[in-house]
């Protein structure tokens, strides 16, 4: 099969690379600079290029009999908003609008379960629950809506595509300094507090597992969540305190200390000149409890098994030691 990847230098990219690879697929895949292709797969065929650059990401798209759209910006950063949007959203538009035009056979994208919509009141979430215009709803998590009613409208042209939606993702990574590797990181360095909230999390195999699977289905016009299982916040981090051997989070982080602190993650990074590593948004994500349905993709394909959450949390703490070595 000749497959097509977006966001394959990603965290997500990466595991999919490897499975594709496993299956003997042909993979042809886009970065940009600083990356470089001497330091990544060398099974793929790299291509420079930008999901923004529509001449090129049609040249680069040809041949593909699949594609598989993860390219994404993530991020809680007020000022990253137009950049969010214009990669997120745009940049969709465009893979879904050269897929039309292409006759691609296939095309799979990678959403997110903040694309669900989060309604007030409301702690469990299914693919059926309507996304609202919500304060709660993070920029990012409206860029995947967004993105989301591209390629609905792309299926509504002709386009032969599915969604999956994935919750938190976790598993081993090569950037411990980013995405969800950075809770590792944090809990190293030692982390006491915790707040009262939770949500969906997921192993990466398992997203890259969800994505071959539903692509090479005949399944059209269906969006899926893939999540694992639901834990608290301070399950997680304790679980991974537990694993690199470290004092778990004791201290409850009363919404009131969680305000005064993002204000002042934002004052550092005004002086600084770097994005905050808090937020408002991801402070309200930490106090929220938010849980979410898996048992729609497991009914379509009953034979899938998702990794079982410990068993996640102790492989990657293993790699992020062996990394601390």
């Amino acid at each position: 099969m000749k497959v097509f990847v977006t966001g394959a230098t990603g965290f997500l990219g990466q595991q999919l690379l490897a499975q594709l690879h496993a299956r003997g697929d042909e993979i042809t895949a886009i970065y940009r600079p600083p990356m470089r292709p001497a330091l990544m797969p060398a099974y793929v065929n790299w291509i420079e290029g930008d999901i923004l650059d529509i001449m090129g990401l049609e040249n680069v798209m040809q041949n593909a009999e699949q594609v598989y759209h993860c390219a994404a910006v993530v991020s809680f950063a007020k000022n990253d908003a137009p950049k969010i949007r214009q990669i997120n959203v745009d940049g969709t538009a465009n893979v879904v609008n050269i897929a039309l035009k292409l006759a691609i056979p296939r095309l799979l994208y990678v959403s997110s379960v903040g694309a669900l919509g989060r309604e007030s009141g409301k702690k469990f979430i299914s693919e059926k629950t309507t996304f609202t215009n919500e304060a709660m709803n993070s920029v990012y998590a409206k860029s995947k809506f967004e993105a989301e009613m591209e390629v609905w409208r792309g299926i509504a042209e002709g386009l032969n595509a599915a969604i999956i939606n994935p919750s938190v993702i976790l598993g081993k990574t090569h950037n411990w300094q980013q995405g969800t590797g950075a809770i590792f990181e944090q809990v190293w360095k030692g982390f006491p507090f915790y707040t009262k909230g939770g949500t969906g999390f997921v192993e990466v195999k398992d997203v890259a597992k969800a994505a071959i699977t539903l692509a090479n289905s005949d399944i059209v016009g269906e969006r899926f969540i893939i999540s694992g299982s639901n834990q608290t916040h301070r399950a997680v981090f304790s679980k991974i305190a537990e694993y690199l051997h470290k004092k778990p989070p004791t201290i409850f982080a009363r919404p009131w200390m969680t305000a005064l602190y993002w204000r002042v993650e934002v004052l550092k990074a005004f002086f600084s000149g770097k994005s905050p590593l808090i937020t408002r948004e991801t402070v309200n994500i930490a106090q929220a409890e938010y849980y979410y349905d898996n048992g729609k993709f497991l009914q379509y394909f009953p034979e899938f098994i998702y990794t079982d959450f410990e068993r996640t949390i102790a492989a990657a703490s293993e790699a992020f030691l062996e990394i601390k070595k």
